[in-house]
């Protein structure tokens, strides 16, 4: 869906023109997105994000095969859960860091990919790591033990005084939490016995703040992170609804947990991760315009689940 990913590409983006590396800053940095400047780009996350993460794990969740990659460099499957380039790749080439995102356990990744950023996304994945376990997946907690392991890579290339700039020059996002109600608590009896809807949305906020400050810790200062889409229009929700349209109620469950996201997000940037930069990245009422008004984006020819 590549028109769809360029309109979220365009949104991502301003939620993020603000982050400013100081001239004096002695790791190079890349500008060419208004001035905004960035030395790496770092994502966790799932399908969203995942540039081929699952193809070197035992999982059925696969994208590298046709028609996946059809409009990607060379017309061939990555792994990628689109027709061409994901978000990632379109931000890290917008701030001219490089034209896509690797993922981080390709074999084949070299220094310079390394130093530049990598995905750590797995596709079907999600904060909980349940969600992750369903389809053997890498949950977001292990994609954090990866940065850990990144690290240790980088200090042992470029040493960690320069390494610590590197990451401190970073911008990290994460995009996750869809899975974990649609494929997860809306679907399986395990969680939704234990928890009511708001507080596994709590669940899923807390083990939010843990990454982040994980990554916080190892000194991640820029951080985006992606609300929920409107849940409750993806296809897979209509048909197990067996609805017409949009399921209103799985909607109402995105929008509530959006609004905690922000105020977690707000309170996190005041107190535990103060001096760090953190943005609430918007998408759900851009997409559910998106299905509502498509008169509105006549660009847009077909949407892919």
């Amino acid at each position: 869906m590549p028109h769809t990913a360029s309109l979220f590409f365009s949104l991502t983006l301003s939620f993020i023109l603000h982050f400013w590396l100081p001239a004096s800053s002695a790791w190079p940095l890349q500008r060419t997105y208004n001035g905004s400047s960035a030395t790496a780009i770092f994502v966790f996350g799932d399908s969203t994000a995942d540039p081929g993460n699952n193809n070197y794990i035992n999982t059925v969740i696969k994208a590298n095969f046709p028609p996946y990659g059809r409009d990607f460099a060379q017309h061939r499957p990555t792994g990628r859960f689109t027709n061409g380039k994901l978000v990632a790749d379109m931000l890290a080439s917008a701030f001219g860091v490089k034209e896509y995102i690797p993922a981080y356990l390709d074999p084949t990744l070299t220094a310079k990919d390394l130093l530049t950023g990598v995905s750590f996304a797995s596709a079907d994945s999600g904060y909980d790591s349940l969600t992750a376990e369903i389809t053997g997946v890498i949950p977001v907690d292990k994609q954090i033990e990866y940065f850990k392991e990144y690290v240790a890579k980088v200090q042992g290339l470029i040493g960690k005084g320069k390494a610590l700039k590197l990451i401190k020059g970073a911008l990290f996002a994460l995009s996750a939490g869809t899975n974990d109600f649609g494929s997860n608590y809306f679907l399986l009896p395990l969680r939704s016995k234990h928890y009511n809807t708001e507080e596994y949305q709590q669940f899923l906020l807390n083990k939010l703040q843990g990454h982040l400050q994980a990554l916080h810790e190892m000194g991640a200062e820029k951080i985006l992170v992606i609300g929920l889409p409107p849940v409750g229009c993806l296809p897979e929700q209509i048909t197990l609804n067996f609805a017409d349209g949009c399921v209103d109620y799985l909607n109402g469950v995105a929008v509530d947990y959006n609004l905690k996201l922000v105020n977690t997000l707000s309170n996190l940037q005041a107190t535990l991760l103060r001096g760090s930069k953190i943005n609430y990245g918007n998408i759900y009422q851009p997409l559910l315009d998106m299905i509502g008004k498509p008169e509105q984006f006549e660009n847009i020819n077909e949407v892919n689940n």
